[in-house]
Formats: structure tokens, C-alpha cells, sequence
């Protein structure tokens, strides 16, 4: 999607978003330990 245009590739996090796994979760369905 759009998602990699907006530097979540570079930044690993966007806001709320995170890249775990080669996936973008949503920081409120996944707690990162």
C-alpha cells in the first residue's frame, strides 16, 4: 500500500504503527515486549 511511501521502512515506526515481522500492527493490538 501507500504505507512504505511514507517512511515506515526507514523510520521502523510511523505514530501509533509499527514493522515487526515484515507486518504493520497497530500499536493498540500488539504489545511489543
Amino acid at each position: 500500500k501507500t504505507l512504505e511511501k511514507q517512511g515506515f521502512k526507514k523510520t521502523g515506526a510511523l505514530r501509533n504503527y509499527y514493522f515487526i515481522d515484515g507486518c504493520y500492527v497497530d500499536a493498540e493490538f500488539y504489545e511489543y515486549p
